[in-house]
């Protein structure tokens, strides 16, 4: 039998429009929500990202160590990092935070040593010492009053990066170099007869540093230790023909009067201030019999590097 049923009537215009509004919004809810989706999420502050390329301009934070100058370079803060560098895969902060490039430089055998922070508008924001790459660290906020601080051996140094002003700590001590200036050689044979031996100061192998391999740090930075090695060789052969010679430390090496304790390179004295006077007294001993003790006596004064 034939259909007699009525045609459904077709929606009036209205509501037809507003089914397409529907549409049209619900498929712009969803690819928006595959755009979240697949949009980075905002970088937290303190998260240090890989540099796609060289970052600059940057000012250079430099210290000293007992290993080798070091240097912290850092970047003006910058509210994006350019998007053709990193394509889809583009860093995104919180609104208000900042980038801001770092890039250290220093020997691959002082890195494993140094602990390095960046500090801006008070908080600190550790980095990474041990990458040779540069990179952004995000920071809260606009990132002023920038400064860096790094450690070596547990000694914090800083630089304020607006002023140039360095607070050293007891590295200020690596900065300042010694020279012997005048010494006097004297040698007692086995019979105990005692006369001056002439020789150049540079007989001498001098160390003075506020840092030692053995012992580490001084604790106050107006000290030093002081090392001090003999170069025997120079004397002996003005005071006999040797054929071979064993040379031992007589456990004697003063500084300013104060006596030195045994160390992983001969004797080290600490001292407070600078090092005046220093003395060293050995024993030379050839395999022919017999001992000679020597004793060197020298000026030291702080000359500029």
């Amino acid at each position: 039998m034939p259909d007699t049923a009525d045609p459904q009537p077709a929606p009036p215009p209205a509501r037809r429009s507003a089914m397409l509004v529907a549409i049209v919004l619900v498929a712009a809810l969803v690819g928006a929500g595959i755009w979240i989706k697949q949009r980075p999420e905002a970088a937290e502050p303190g998260t240090l990202i890989p540099a796609a390329n060289a970052a600059r301009p940057a000012t250079a934070a430099r210290f000293s160590t007992p290993g080798g100058a070091v240097s912290v370079l850092v970047t003006p803060p910058r509210r994006q990092v350019e998007a053709a560098d990193y394509g889809s895969q583009q860093p995104r902060i919180a609104r208000g935070d900042r980038f801001i490039g770092i890039d250290v430089r220093a020997s691959e055998a002082v890195r494993p040593l140094l602990e390095a922070s960046l500090i801006a508008d008070g908080r600190s924001y550790p980095l990474d010492a041990l990458k040779d790459e540069e990179y952004w660290v995000v920071v809260e906020g606009t990132g002023g009053k920038l400064a860096v601080e790094l450690s070596y051996d547990g000694d914090r140094q800083r630089v304020d990066l607006a002023t140039g002003k360095r607070e050293r700590g007891l590295a200020v001590g690596l900065d300042q170099r010694y020279q012997v200036t005048s010494c006097s050689v004297t040698a007692r044979d086995p019979s105990g007869v005692s006369r001056p031996v002439h020789q150049n100061c540079p007989e001498l192998i001098l160390n003075v540093s506020t840092w030692d391999t053995t012992r580490g740090w001084v604790s106050d930075p107006g000290e030093r230790w002081v090392s001090v090695a003999p170069a025997p060789y120079g004397v002996v052969q003005r005071i006999g023909s040797w054929r071979s010679l064993d040379i031992t430390s007589g456990g004697a090496l003063t500084v300013n009067g104060e006596v030195a304790q045994p160390g992983e390179r001969g004797e080290v004295a600490r001292v407070t201030g600078d090092p005046k006077i220093v003395e060293v007294r050995y024993r030379a001993s050839p395999y022919d019999g017999g001992v000679w003790r020597v004793v060197v006596r020298a000026e030291i004064e702080k000359v500029a590097r």
